[in-house]
């Protein structure tokens, strides 16, 4: 489903399309729907992905120190 704001601040149904499944192939044909043609829906589509990219990034990277913090923790109290 695309979902798009007026600029009154209400949300709009774009496009909605029925899929079994979230695969690229899905994806591709969800984005040759006529309204997804636009090229400032396409911008607007590109940056939320790099976006959503980010925040995946950021949080994976949060993740990896948290364990690292918490094996040298681990480490610090076996050894008493």
């Amino acid at each position: 489903m695309a979902i798009g704001i007026t600029t009154d601040g209400y949300r709009k149904i774009l496009a909605v399309q029925l899929g079994d499944r979230e695969s690229a192939s899905s994806w591709r044909e969800f984005l040759r729907l006529p309204i997804c043609n636009s090229r400032v829906v396409k911008t607007l589509i590109f940056c939320v992905i790099t976006i959503l990219i980010v925040i995946v990034c950021i949080y994976t990277r949060f993740l990896l120190v948290k364990i690292k913090f918490l094996k040298k923790l681990q480490r610090g109290t076996s050894a008493v």
